[in-house]
């Protein structure tokens, strides 16, 4: 059985990451449709693709959706797994894809608002809403999508360099500066907030 430790733990090669044998099994367990695997995979992955789902949603239920979507898509997406990333990666980078589709609608949805001089929806942050996980999950949306996801893959998520490059499909040097630079935004928002 594969836990999300032991596909984290798989070896990086020459900039390219490198899955261990077990996620090529699980998946062809979950493609002969066997329950057992399918709850595995989810089981063992759910955490990760939720935390991460989190920083791109706007709200808890936008969250749900990106978590179920991701699972949905992975399992239609299945036939196409061929490992060469650890199954984790595969499947955050479905969630990110997913995510930079919702953003791209919801901007579409926004610029129809404001052509129709429909004022936008908004709704007020709840009282709870300002613990400083909120407040830090807040001021990491406001970045721009490459610094988000750099930042949420190396400093959320705590992929290496090269297997952040490799699921951005970026160069190892981009997602540093990416990811330095999220950092530093963050940093300046959260002393303009103090």
């Amino acid at each position: 059985m594969t836990s999300r430790s032991q596909t984290a733990d798989a070896a990086v090669t020459g900039g390219l990451v490198q899955p261990q044998d077990a996620d090529l099994a699980l998946a062809q367990r979950c493609l002969a449709a066997e329950p057992a695997a399918v709850e595995e995979l989810y089981r063992d992955h759910v955490v990760a693709v939720r935390s991460m789902a989190r920083l791109h949603a706007s709200a808890a239920s936008a969250t749900d959706d990106l978590v179920h979507d991701t699972f949905v898509r992975a399992l239609e997406l299945l036939p196409r797994y061929r490992g060469e990333a650890p199954i984790g990666v595969w499947l955050w980078g479905i969630a990110f894809n997913l995510a930079r589709t919702e953003r791209r609608r919801s901007m579409r949805r926004r610029g129809l608002l404001r052509r129709h001089a429909l004022p936008p929806v908004h709704t007020p942050p709840a009282p709870d809403d300002r613990s400083p996980l909120r407040r830090l999950q807040g001021l990491i949306v406001r970045l721009a999508d490459p610094e988000r996801e750099a930042f949420c893959l190396r400093s959320v998520q705590q992929l290496s360099l090269q297997e952040a490059s490799a699921l951005l499909g970026t160069s190892v040097s981009t997602v540093s500066d990416r990811d330095r630079r999220a950092k530093q935004k963050l940093r300046a928002w959260m002393e303009e907030e103090a």
